[in-house]
């Protein structure tokens, strides 16, 4: 469920919702993070705990969406996707 979740941040970005305040963060985080308490609140009602792979795995995905998008755009992974690319299209037949 929650591997579900974080590859559903993709699918929200893509909403066309005119503000400016929806950028690329604030829309995995103003919707996936809903889902993930939803999800907690299910644990509890049903079991009387949430469950540690939920919070764990939760967190996990909070931190990994919020942190993306600044080391994607640093120069260090800039410069190393541009090696990796030139590297792939010497290898494509």
């Amino acid at each position: 469920m929650i591997a579900t979740i974080a590859i559903l941040d993709a699918a929200f970005e893509r909403w066309p919702v005119p503000a400016a305040w929806w950028g690329p963060r604030s829309a995995a985080l103003l919707c996936t993070v809903p889902l993930l308490l939803l999800m907690m609140g299910f644990d509890h009602l049903s079991r009387r705990k949430v469950h540690a792979a939920t919070i764990w795995g939760s967190l996990l995905v909070v931190t990994l969406q919020q942190s993306r998008y600044p080391i994607g755009h640093s120069a260090l992974f800039q410069a190393f996707a541009a090696l990796a690319q030139t590297y792939a299209r010497s290898w494509h037949i």
